[in-house]
């Protein structure tokens, strides 16, 4: 399913911010601590795959900052915002890939 949303996402830019504003909402006051979880992996696996637009990314940006859990989670993930932004999109991952970015 999230090799699926990549190849949609990626082929057409202007659902990229819906996902990442999706992403951020389902992580912002979430008590489920799995669902969480899950949620920050499709935003990791999403800051590796494409950018958000400039319009978006410094609100991005203060969403990692102040709701990542842990220093060197929200430095990582940083990282990726920035080199992607720099970058630009990818070409969609293999499901090998995906698979090692997840674990």
């Amino acid at each position: 399913m999230t090799r699926r949303l990549l190849l949609r996402v990626v082929a057409h830019t202007a659902l990229r911010d819906e996902t990442f504003v999706q992403i951020m909402k389902q992580l912002s006051d979430n008590p489920r601590r799995a669902s969480c979880i899950r949620g920050w992996t499709l935003l990791d696996v999403c800051l590796k795959s494409f950018p958000p637009s400039d319009i978006l990314e410094n609100f991005l940006e203060g969403f990692v900052r102040t709701r990542t859990p842990g220093m060197g989670e929200m430095s990582a993930r940083l990282s990726l915002l920035y080199q992607t932004a720099l970058d630009g999109a990818k070409p969609v991952p293999s499901m090998e890939q995906l698979c090692e970015w997840i674990v």
